[in-house]
């Protein structure tokens, strides 16, 4: 084997999901480890690179580090090297910075990319440039002429400082923690210190801690070892020599000595305050230092605990403090950390603010009095185990690399022996399994009642909002009265020589070897089988196509009350989606309703003349389903007008999957004071919900986008949180028999009457089943519906435009909000092309180029510290083109930036960069194995494609042929005619979402480039708040 340096440190196969082989190396000269998680589940390669990161201040060296490493190395001193190399191998890199690690990732669309990237990665982590120039533009500088703070790190912070749940972290942070304690710091950095912090400290830290023997590389996919470590072993022969004297962060240092357990009676507890104007709901944190990480089984047993007190209906703090009558919270959960010793937390929010000590007292004496439930845990263990098993199915690269890098912090030893202990097998919750009720109380005892917790409360408060607000006005004033002008020109001459020498130009010939040749070769996708409607041939990999055709008995097929679709892998379970259009429903005015639907899988349910109650109903669902719920869309943002009951169960449990879907339809019983409860607490998480800017943006857009007939509307809070609130009213007052269960049952009836019209789509193993079963549980639960015979049409959204939508032009909006600092920009305007009209090969390249990493965008806004982030998208199923900016520092200059790189395009003013160009087609290549990065992904896709988007299956190869041949006299006409009305008041409108000091500035810009614009300011207390983006169904899933 070649990588002479490194030796094998332990190898094993976990057992229960026998794709994933786990092995570990360590360098003999430099201590560098090296682990490989061995996989062909997936065609993507993913590298962790992780990094001991401790410090015992609140500076943020650990994420400006991680930003600035970014930046170039010694060996390739270009600020771009990175990206633009990772852009052309089908690659892209990322980081996080959490309390005790910063881990830089990798994700590559095959083998080929990653190795051509790899030496690259290293020689920027191990020696960055650290250059002065990129610490103005990515940390931190001052505007010259607004005098405003910039910096790619500043405007993250900034955005989130004030924010409830980073406010009451941090406090706990300052409660538990000591001086001396590294787990003390807020390793993000706050404002007030970045504010004064230096390069000269940021290298000083690199040099200390970013050394071999403080560095893990894990690397998963389908990788040759001896190809891996050859590369790795050229590198580390560079490297200095361990030196043996390194002391391990937290590990050997005072925080592991600080972070202990208390068993006494003295809960710590503090109030904290975080700036807001509505003063209704606070939040309540509860956190107990536990036991060392080493201990597996009792980390398991804790995990198995929280979820017990926490998940779901029947979870003791839900259903005494959330889903209960006069609630003192709207959702509870719970949070593990893995440390020296795991720290457990539990988590309200939504808490009435003049409850959170009432809520707290009552938590701590039902923690005390509580007897374990052993029927209850032993089916919330049961839950547990097949939601990580699943979980390991659909994303186990991350799922095992988190356990890589925490074993790497702190394990006792390089052995990996807590690690092996831990995965190898399911021995710990067979362990588990033996436990007895007394055994499981025992433990809660010791660990949170004898173990005392510390207590944080944090409350609104208007006054802290006023300050902070006063706070920078008066910083802006004592910069206008103390910078000169000959400072501001100095601030202006370094920010202009920060872009030079941050936009150095890379050598063509040095990109050149990045790119891989014939690309679309170089990746190994994964492929499901696709039995389609009405018995049509199977499709996929030949032999797993046979064997399903025989399985299923596709002559079965015309006799099934729906159309039913199947994507068959190997699997230990099934997913089960019965879909139908909200087009159904008759009366528009009732699909508000489809909040309230959305809890039938929870409700009461009769059988016969029996009435079976919630709880019943739920645990029973929980020993039959891993997961079950309501939702919009058939998956992601397509097809929102879907109306999908989705279940997810073990394959064994298919048929009873089915019968619960046919359950929830057809048998749930909308019980008055069920009904009563829920709402109580949806219309309560409304108020912690508009803190949020970028979904109250996209709220608001949806509110103005669609008339009543879409659910983009009808299930819009924004819209409708006056409607459900007037429900809750009439529950109130005795009306709820005589007019809003009328209204449910209509729903329901319409839903049913509508079935005709279904689809379901299966993904997963009915290999074990045979045909009888797949096909008859749906003949026998859903009987006399009259199918079509053909294919239903899925619902297009775009019927349901406003007059306003089908145009775009003229018009603006703001909205004002005044939970979040920072600003929000979505500017859009119509685009009516389709995936098989040819522009669409050359809008996909346009963009690509013009949002990749170290790409024009990038390089121009998030380069200059305006803003985290700006990027452009084609939404083809909605006719729309968009380009947005995601927390800005500075919103109008991250706008006109935009708009002056679209214009010198579009002008031939700036000739396009070909080595972009090849990027942003590898890169398309990358999307398409990413978003068949599992199976549950491919299928999902592969439906959405071949019934929605009408996509031939050679579709992306012809796509990519298209893109190779596209030149640059179509990319300058393209650019004319799609981009450019983006910012034409005719043709394009902007939408923005803002701090409230700042949405007159934005309203006087907009109107002097001739829109109309429309303030709208959300108070403390607007009657309209926000609705979830994605996640806003009642679905209780484990993914």
């Amino acid at each position: 084997m070649t990588g002479n340096n490194f030796k094998q440190v332990f190898s094993f196969n976990v057992e229960y999901a026998p794709q994933y082989t786990i092995k570990k190396f360590q360098s003999e000269r430099t201590k560098l480890q090296v682990v490989q998680i061995l996989s062909k589940s997936s065609p993507m390669v993913e590298g962790y690179f992780a990094v001991g990161t401790e410090i015992f201040n609140d500076s943020g060296i650990p994420h400006t580090l991680e930003h600035l490493i970014f930046t170039g190395s010694k060996k390739y001193p270009y600020k771009s090297i990175l990206d633009k190399a990772a852009n052309l191998s089908m690659s892209s890199t990322n980081a996080w910075t959490a309390t005790d690690q910063t881990v830089y990732t990798l994700s590559t669309a095959g083998w080929l990319g990653f190795k051509n990237v790899l030496p690259v990665y290293l020689d920027c982590l191990f020696n960055p440039t650290l250059s002065n120039e990129a610490f103005v533009t990515e940390v931190y500088h001052v505007d010259p002429v607004s005098l405003q703070d910039k910096g790619v790190v500043y405007s993250e912070m900034e955005a989130i400082e004030n924010q409830s749940w980073f406010v009451k972290d941090l406090a706990y942070k300052r409660l538990a923690h000591q001086n001396g304690s590294g787990y003390r710091s807020e390793t993000g950095g706050l404002t007030e210190n970045l504010r004064s912090l230096t390069i000269e400290e940021i290298r000083d830290y690199h040099e200390k801690n970013y050394n071999s023997e403080n560095i893990c590389l894990i690397i998963t996919g389908n990788v040759p070892t001896d190809e891996l470590l050859s590369i790795i072993n050229e590198f580390d022969d560079q490297l200095p020599v361990a030196t043996n004297d390194k002391v391990r962060p937290f590990v050997d240092t005072t925080t592991s000595e600080l972070l202990k357990p208390r068993f006494n009676d003295q809960i710590i507890e503090k109030t904290c305050q975080f700036p807001e104007l509505d003063l209704s709901q606070g939040e309540l944190g509860l956190y107990w230092v536990t036991s060392e990480y080493t201990d597996c089984l009792n980390d398991l047993l804790l995990n198995i605990l929280m979820e017990y007190m926490t998940d779901g209906s029947l979870a003791i703090l839900q259903k005494s403090f959330v889903e209960c009558d006069d609630p003192l919270a709207n959702d509870v959960s719970y949070q593990t950390e893995d440390f020296v010793r795991s720290v457990i937390s539990i988590n309200y929010s939504g808490v009435p603010t003049e409850k959170l000590q009432l809520l707290k007292d009552k938590t701590l004496d039902l923690l005390k009095q509580h007897k374990v439930d052993l029927v209850k845990i032993k089916q919330t263990l049961e839950s547990y185990k097949l939601s990580y098993l699943s979980k390991l199915e659909r994303n186990g690269a991350d799922i095992l690399s988190n356990s890589v890098i925490t074993n790497f912090l702190y394990d006792k030893d390089v052995n990996g022996e807590t690690l092996i202990n831990g995965y190898k097998t399911l021995k710990d919750f067979d362990d588990a399994a033996k436990l007895t009720s007394d055994q499981w109380t025992d433990l809660l005892n010791k660990w949170l009642v004898q173990n005392s917790p510390y207590v944080v409360l944090a409350e609104p408060s208007a006054d802290l909002y006023e300050q902070s607000k006063k706070e920078k006005e008066t910083r802006l004033h004592e910069r206008s009265k103390t910078f000169t002008d000959e400072y501001k020109d100095q601030l202006a001459e370094k920010i202009r020589l920060a872009d030079e020498v941050n936009n150095k130009a890379v050598p063509d010939a040095l990109l050149e070897n990045f790119k891989v040749q014939d690309p679309a070769k170089a990746i190994d996708f994964i492929e499901t089988t696709s039995v389609p409607c009405f018995g049509s041939k199977p499709t996929g990999p030949e032999a797993e196509a046979e064997k399903v055709q025989k399985l299923v008995g596709l002559q079965k097929a015309q006799t099934l009350p729906f159309s039913v679709h199947l994507e068959q892998f190997d699997s230990n379970f099934v997913e089960i989606n019965l879909m139908v259009s909200s087009e159904v429903i008759k009366d528009e005015d009732n699909l508000p309703l489809f909040w309230l639907f959305c809890d039938a899988f929870t409700m009461p349910m009769k059988y016969g003349n029996e009435i079976i109650d919630y709880e019943t109903v739920v645990s029973s669902l929980k020993d039959d389903t891993l997961s079950f719920g309501m939702q919009r869309h058939v998956v992601s943002k397509y097809y929102p007008d879907i109306i999908k009951f989705k279940v997810k169960c073990k394959a064994e449990n298919y048929c009873k999957g089915v019968e619960w879907i046919k359950k929830a339809i057809y048998n749930s019983v909308f019980d008055e004071h069920r009904v009563n409860v829920l709402l109580d607490n949806f219309l309560s998480s409304i108020v912690e919900s508009h803190r949020d800017g970028m979904n109250m943006l996209k709220c608001y857009m949806k509110d103005i986008f669609y008339e009543k007939r879409s659910l983009e509307k009808s299930s819009n809070i924004l819209t409708n949180e006056e409607l459900l609130q007037n429900i809750k009213e009439d529950i109130e007052n005795g009306l709820f028999k005589g007019k809003i269960l009328p209204k449910l049952e209509e729903f329901r009836n319409d839903i049913i009457k509508g079935l005709d019209q279904a689809h379901v789509l299966i993904l997963g193993d009915i290999s074990k089943l045979g045909h009888d079963a797949f096909y008859n549980s749906w003949v026998q639960n859903f009987k006399g519906i009259h199918p079509l015979n053909k294919f239903p049409e899925l619902p297009d959204v775009k019927e349901h435009f406003t007059e306003f939508r089908k145009g775009f032009g003229e018009k603006s909006f703001i909205l004002t909000t005044p939970g979040s600092d920072s600003s929000y920009l979505s500017i859009h305007a119509n685009c009516n092309i389709d995936y098989t009209h040819p522009d669409y090969p050359v809008i996909k390249l346009l963009l690509g180029y013009l949002q990749a990493t170290e790409g024009p965008f990038w390089t121009s806004i998030r380069g200059l510290g305006l803003a985290y982030g700006a990027w452009a998208f084609n939404y083809v199923d909605v006719h729309d083109i968009t380009f947005m900016v995601y927390r800005a520092a500075d919103l109008i200059k991250s706008y006109e930036a935009a708009e002056t790189i679209i214009k010198d395009l579009a002008t031939g003013k700036v000739t396009f960069d070909k080595n972009l160009i090849n990027g942003a087609i590898a890169l398309y290549l990358k999307e398409v194995a990413e978003s068949n990065k599992s199976f549950v992904n491919s299928g999902y896709g592969k439906y959405v494609k071949t019934y929605g988007l009408m996509k031939d299956p050679s579709f992306n190869q012809k796509l990519t042929e298209k893109l190779i041949n596209i030149d640059n006299k179509d990319l300058i006409r393209c650019a004319n005619t799609y981009l450019l009305p983006i910012f034409d008041k005719n043709t394009g409108s902007a939408f923005i979402a803002c701090h409230p000091t700042k949405g007159d500035d934005f309203k006087e810009y907009f109107q002097k480039r001739g829109y109309t614009v429309e303030l709208r300011e959300l108070k403390e207390d607007d009657e309209d708040y926000d609705e979830s983006d994605e996640s806003d169904e009642s679905e209780q899933d484990d993914d």
